[in-house]
């Protein structure tokens, strides 16, 4: 099962046009030991939620181009075109396209590939009569943006319809291993698996069992890990300032692992003052009942009076006489 964006990020000495391009991705999808593949792709719809960062990211316009064909030639520096949410819909949506051509059936083989696009979901592989075969499979059509829960939504199909001894995902992203770890160590999805982590160029590559960590962190603590990772920060949530992961985790595990495992079984958040509560003890204020006033007690201590008062000497001197 492989994550789309982090097949496409890692590509070296990528070849001149995008017909190519989509050959040495097939190849790369085909290389394996399993014969049953999974590609899982992003979808990038307007009025997302990450609409600015996408926009921030996308800072080169004349990148915003559309692949309308595999001769086609990519320019220079592919890195910057997987900035554009544009290219990234038209080169996602051009691979299906190209695949179910009669030249890949030596790359596929007696491989299928599944592959999870926008609202559909296809599947290739060769027939009887020698040809790629392209149809859509039923029950992984979906409307997630994110190939991030897509991942999930693919290996419980594969757990239950497949039953394969053990399923490797390759990807490099927290935000899959939370998601994971809730699914396996509630039991929502039972299934051996394992993540394949990093890339070879630069000798991070390494594999995680998500399973069997699953299993030794227990329900208990799998339950409310999407809550608190996404609270913390995450693709759509900023991160607390200074508090990392770590410290966070653990007064969860301390005092609100019910708080957290509740958070997203309903569209309104139901208990406020717990996460308040929450959010003044991780910031060492336990005492204080509200945010506002922990944020004005932390303003209070690295600004004190005395220090507020030379500070504003120290401007009053500096100021032209005509501002005095």
């Amino acid at each position: 099962m492989q994550d789309a964006m982090f097949l496409l990020q890692a590509l070296v000495n990528c070849p001149e046009t995008f017909g190519a391009i989509a050959k040495v991705i097939l190849t790369k999808l085909c290389n394996v030991a399993s014969n049953k593949i999974q590609f899982i792709c992003d979808t990038y719809p307007m009025g997302s939620i990450k609409d600015i960062e996408r926009a921030c990211r996308a800072k080169w316009e004349v990148f915003d181009l559309k692949v309308t064909g595999a001769d086609q030639q990519r320019p220079k520096d592919f890195s910057k075109l997987l900035q554009s949410s544009v290219f990234k819909t038209s080169f996602i949506e051009f691979l299906p396209e190209e695949w179910k051509r009669d030249t890949y059936v030596v790359i596929l083989g007696n491989r299928t590939v599944i592959m999870g696009l926008e609202k559909v979901c296809y599947c290739f592989r060769v027939g009887n009569n020698g040809s790629i075969i392209r149809y859509y499979i039923e029950g992984l059509d979906c409307n997630h943006e994110e190939g991030d829960t897509r991942l999930a939504l693919h290996l419980a199909y594969v757990a239950k319809h497949a039953h394969l001894p053990y399923v490797v995902i390759c990807c490099n992203n927290t935000d899959v291993l939370v998601i994971l770890h809730y699914h396996l160590g509630t039991g929502n999805i039972k299934a051996n698996v394992w993540m394949d982590a990093g890339i070879d160029g630069n000798n991070t590559r390494h594999y995680v069992n998500v399973s069997g960590l699953s299993k030794e962190l227990g329900p208990d603590l799998c339950s409310p890990l999407p809550g608190i990772h996404c609270f913390i920060g995450c693709d759509y949530t900023v991160a607390f300032l200074w508090k990392g992961k770590v410290r966070p985790r653990k007064l969860m595990e301390k005092s609100y692992i019910v708080l957290f495992a509740n958070l997203g079984e309903s569209r309104t958040v139901i208990n406020i003052l717990g996460f308040e509560a929450f959010v003044c003890e991780l910031y060492r204020k336990p005492k204080t009942n509200s945010t506002s006033a922990v944020h004005f007690a932390i303003f209070h201590d690295k600004y004190a009076p005395t220090n507020t008062a030379s500070l504003l000497d120290k401007l009053h001197c500096r100021l032209p006489i005509q501002c005095l």
